[in-house]
C-alpha cells in the first residue's frame, strides 16, 4: 500500500515584505477628494410654441349647424353677413387673448359697438352667443342648443343674418373660443 506524504505541520515561512514606515497620527483634516464632474444634463423639453389661429371651416360649419336647427323648427336660415363675421371673429380672438369669456371685450366694447364698428348698421334685432372649451363646431352648437337662453336666441325668428367666429389659442385656459353674432335688419 502506498501512503501519501503527510502534510507538514510546520507553517510555511511568511513571504518577505518591504518594510513600511509606521503612519503617524495626523491632526489636520483629511484632504477632500476633488469633486467628480457633474454628468451632463439632458436638455429639458422645449416649450411648445403658442399656437393661435382661426378656422374658416369651423366657422362655416357653425353657421351650417345653426341653420339646420332653425330649419328643424320651421325657421328661415340665417344669411352670413361679412360685417357680423368680422365682429364675431374679433370677439372670439379678444376673448382668447384675454383668457376671459364675456360679451364685453377686454377694452370695454359691447356687442352693439363691435358690430357697428365692423359696419353692421340699420339693425332692429341683435344678439350674441359665446363659448369656450368646445373642440368642434358640433360640440359648441349642441352646447348652445341645450341651454334654453342660447337656444331661444339662436332660434329667434327676428334674426335674419349671422356671423360666426372661432379662435384657438394653445396658451389660454380653454384653447377653443367661439362667438356668434346674429342680427335682423
Amino acid at each position: 500500500m502506498s501512503q501519501e506524504p503527510a502534510a507538514s505541520a510546520e507553517p510555511a515561512p511568511p513571504p518577505e515584505e518591504a518594510a513600511l514606515p509606521a503612519a503617524e497620527p495626523s491632526t489636520s483634516p483629511p484632504e477632500a477628494a476633488a469633486p467628480a464632474p457633474e454628468p451632463a444634463k439632458a436638455p429639458g423639453p422645449t416649450p411648445s410654441p403658442v399656437i393661435a389661429s382661426g378656422n374658416t371651416a369651423f366657422v362655416s360649419r357653425v353657421v351650417e349647424l345653426i341653420n339646420a336647427a332653425r330649419l328643424e323648427e320651421g325657421l328661415a336660415p340665417l344669411s352670413p353677413a361679412p360685417s357680423l363675421m368680422e365682429a364675431a371673429q374679433r370677439q372670439a380672438r379678444a376673448m382668447a387673448e384675454a383668457d376671459r369669456l364675456s360679451h364685453t371685450a377686454p377694452g370695454g366694447s359691447t356687442m352693439e359697438g363691435r358690430v357697428q364698428a365692423a359696419g353692421y348698421s340699420g339693425w332692429t334685432a341683435l344678439g350674441e352667443v359665446v363659448a369656450a372649451g368646445y373642440a368642434s363646431p358640433e360640440e359648441v352648437v349642441a352646447g348652445w342648443l341645450a341651454e334654453p337662453g342660447h337656444r331661444a336666441r339662436l332660434l329667434d325668428p327676428a334674426f335674419r343674418e349671422i356671423g360666426a367666429g372661432y379662435y384657438y389659442l394653445s396658451s389660454s385656459s380653454f384653447g377653443d373660443w367661439w362667438a356668434v353674432d346674429i342680427g335682423g335688419r
